[in-house]
């Protein structure tokens, strides 16, 4: 196989430091070096190659010249001669002709570095002076590219992670990661809101018992409704007032006159003189059979004034009593002191503020309002009845004032005893509610001391950071959200970044690794010169060069 070789570089012009460079006088031989200090074309010239390499003209199109003052710019055009191959020609921003078929041409400056020869670490100038292992080969270079680029994603996004656990613990999140796999609470955030100002409540209720236990048992007790109505009495004796008549008028004379006989049993003879007294004549007296005159006529005239006493008594009797019963009350309904009563009861449920109490009795205390209700009606229906009842009373007594020795018909009370016994039901289901109360806050106040207060408010305090810690936790969910998101990302980027790195080093064992060390600005390069540095294979110290071999087929 021949060998077509770069004779010559016939010229360059317009493109880096080159206004019109012109060497077609020179011919290369198999090794050739090309000294120069740095900044006078060294990488130009290795890119220019490069791009004929690759047939890439985006390699030196960006690599205009930049005239000197006073002079104007060449257009980019390049000339390279072959063996026994038409020149090589860069004009118009193309390669034509380019590069002879069948050559290759190799160029191995820093880009060469770039591309095929990686440190297992970071890739940058600085790291040339800390090289210790290299990734050989092109395929192999571009994983590590996508190696290092999914490293530095990895890096960013734990950076990003530990600044969202940083967040969380700023918050006084201890164990992040088990705090942000934790459920949320059920409770919304208004309802929490609401018990934690109940919880902050009662501990401000029990601060206050504990200073005064004392006053605190000395808190009074609901009371019951005392009002009772009893109109038996008074009814019989109105209807016994209204029942009265003339025979009691002559049962009086009745027994005036029998006790007179009774006072003649003592008189000899009585029984027979009596008994015949019958057959006398009209002026006899027909009770005793004497003559009417005398003693006779004597007792006819006592039986005759006990009539008429008895008879006088009567009415005087009847009227005074219907009189005095005309002012009689049957019933009276203090229905403001009732009401009084039932506005204190409620004040007396305020005295007991603490959560212990209204928790007990959150089923008795709306009772309370709903039975004084009833009350409420029961009275209302007993004044209708009283009310109807007492025009009856009144009218039939005053009859009976009128006629007082005619009976009256007996008024029928049972409608105001059947509103009495509504409002004694009634009544009696108020003091059962209140009972009820009562025996509820004599236990909480007999269980009142300072001991048993201390551990309630601590208990109740734990409630509260309790159900601020569960506000919180709605709080921190975006944050929470965040770190799962950044940690699961973490996750997946750090197993695709390992299974990259083992696929890489996998790669390398069929590889040899090409070591170096670069201490300063002295070491070892391939191709093209960096500022610290020249680039030929042997050792070399502020000196630059280029060594480059002929094309091979």
């Amino acid at each position: 196989m021949g060998i077509i070789m770069l004779r010559r570089i016939r010229k360059i012009e317009g493109i880096g430091s080159y206004h019109s460079a012109r060497a077609g006088g020179t011919q290369f031989s198999k090794v050739n070096i090309i000294y120069g200090e740095n900044r006078n074309g060294k990488s130009t010239l290795c890119d220019i190659f490069y791009s004929l390499a690759s047939n890439n003209p985006e390699l030196i199109k960006d690599r205009k010249e930049i005239p000197r003052q006073g002079t104007a710019a060449n257009a980019m055009k390049v000339e390279f001669q072959f063996d026994n191959a038409p020149i090589s020609v860069f004009a118009n921003e193309t390669w034509a002709p380019g590069l002879p078929a069948d050559c290759e041409l190799h160029i191995f400056d820093h880009n060469f570095i770039h591309r095929n020869v990686m440190s297992g670490t970071v890739n940058n100038r600085e790291n040339s002076e800390n090289i210790s292992n290299f990734i050989l080969g092109e395929e192999n270079t571009e994983r590590f590219e996508a190696l290092k680029a999914e490293k530095e994603a990895l890096v960013a996004t734990n950076a990003s992670l530990r600044t969202a656990k940083t967040a969380l613990e700023s918050s006084g999140i201890t164990d992040v990661a088990t705090y942000v796999s934790s459920e949320l609470p059920t409770e919304s955030i208004e309802e929490l809101d609401i018990a934690i100002a109940a919880s902050i409540a009662e501990q401000d209720s029990l601060t206050v018992q504990l200073g005064s236990v004392t006053q605190s048992k000395a808190r009074k007790n609901l009371n019951e409704i005392s009002t009772a109505f009893d109109i038996t009495a008074a009814s019989n004796e109105i209807n016994e007032c209204l029942a009265t008549s003339m025979e009691e008028a002559h049962s009086d004379a009745k027994a005036l006159v029998q006790a007179h006989m009774e006072k003649l049993k003592e008189q000899n003879g009585f029984k027979g003189w009596a008994s015949n007294g019958l057959t006398h004549l009209d002026e006899n007296c027909p009770f005793c059979g004497q003559e009417l005159q005398g003693e006779s006529l004597e007792l006819i005239e006592s039986y005759k004034v006990a009539f008429n006493e008895a008879f006088s008594n009567f009415i005087k009797e009847t009227k005074a009593s219907a009189t005095q019963l005309l002012a009689k009350q049957l019933i009276t309904v203090d229905e403001q002191a009732i009401s009084q009563l039932h506005e204190e009861n409620k004040r007396t449920l305020e005295l007991y503020p603490e959560q212990a109490v209204t928790e007990q009795l959150a089923e008795l205390t709306p009772l309370v309002d709903d039975i004084y209700e009833v009350v409420k009606a029961s009275i209302e229906q007993l004044n209708e009845k009283h009310y109807e009842l007492k025009a009856q009373v009144l009218e039939l007594l005053n009859v009976k004032i009128e006629t007082a020795y005619n009976p009256v018909d007996a008024i029928d009370f049972s409608p105001l005893q059947f509103a009495i016994d509504s409002f004694n039901n009634a009544k009696e289901a108020y003091k059962f509610i209140v009972d009820s109360i009562n025996e509820k806050l004599i236990e909480f106040k007999n269980g009142l001391d300072s001991v048993t207060l201390t551990a309630t408010k601590t208990t109740e305090n734990n409630n509260q950071k309790a159900l601020e810690n569960k506000r919180l936790r709605h709080i921190l969910e975006e944050k929470c959200a965040t770190y799962r998101s950044l940690n699961t990302q973490a996750g997946q980027a750090q197993e695709a970044y390992n299974n990259n790195k083992e696929t890489l080093e996998a790669s390398q064992e069929g590889k040899r690794t090409a070591k170096a060390v670069l201490t300063g600005a002295t070491g070892y390069s391939v191709g093209r010169a960096t500022r610290q540095g020249s680039s030929s294979l042997t050792r070399f110290t502020g000196q630059s060069a280029i060594t480059f071999n002929t094309c091979r087929r």
